[in-house]
């Protein structure tokens, strides 16, 4: 009945896709036309509608999806300081509130996202961190104490700024060359989907494991789709 923290370790040299980790996908808000494929969700909060249409495989991306499908949830992404921080602020703000309603519970049975918040000093910060899968120092515990660390947003909150920013109009620089090709969206993932189907018979052919989706450039009068593979042993 105290909640549950889990820890994943992850053998970062095993993957066959390393970079991009901090890269978000692409999301937009859901119009109502949702493509195949794209995962959706509407949150109790801001009432948007996100679709997440592609992006590198990351662990943000992951995350994302992850926020879109259970939009009932408040999830945080971060680095341990930031998760610490974001910790111990809510918990401060919540142990405030249960004080002054007199709702504090005296029984030792402190759920264990509060627990950061009771800490007394950086030292059991750091230690309650520890026990919670956090690898945090004492000299980053003393910084979050201070308020010197950044609280993370919630992912939805961040998933919205990033639409309102994507919307924004931007100014117009009529000194730009626009001479390059510009194609719908929809037209290179439909020549995504079908270069895909193409490759995956060769794959088959010559045993080819296939990493991630395909990564379709365009870059002036440059059109590049790469696959990643391996063979398969």
């Amino acid at each position: 009945g105290r909640g549950a923290a889990v820890r994943v370790e992850l053998d970062c040299d095993a993957p066959g896709e390393r970079a991009d980790q901090s890269s978000w996908p692409k999301i937009r808000r859901n119009t109502g036309e949702t493509e195949v494929g794209a995962v959706t969700g509407t949150g109790p909060q801001t009432g948007a509608s996100f679709v997440v249409e592609g992006g590198p495989r990351n662990l943000l991306r992951h995350a994302v999806e992850f926020a879109c499908a259970e939009p009932q949830l408040r999830i945080w992404f971060g680095s341990p300081n930031e998760i610490l921080a974001t910790m111990y602020e809510q918990g401060r703000s919540a142990l405030e509130l249960r004080e002054s309603e007199k709702d504090w519970d005296e029984q030792g049975e402190t759920p264990l996202w509060l627990l950061p918040a009771t800490a007394v000093d950086a030292d059991e910060l750091a230690e309650i961190a520890a026990s919670l899968g956090l690898n945090v120092s004492e000299r980053s515990a003393y910084r979050i104490l201070r308020g010197e660390v950044t609280v993370a947003p919630t992912l939805r909150a961040a998933m919205e700024a990033r639409c309102v920013s994507q919307e924004r109009p931007r100014a117009v620089d009529l000194e730009a060359d626009r001479r390059g090709l510009k194609i719908d969206a929809r037209d290179l993932a439909e020549f995504s989907a079908e270069v895909e189907s193409a490759f995956d018979r060769l794959a088959e052919k010559y045993y080819l494991n296939v990493h991630d989706e395909p990564k379709l450039r365009l870059k002036r009068n440059t059109l590049t789709l790469r696959f990643d593979f391996d063979k398969e042993s």
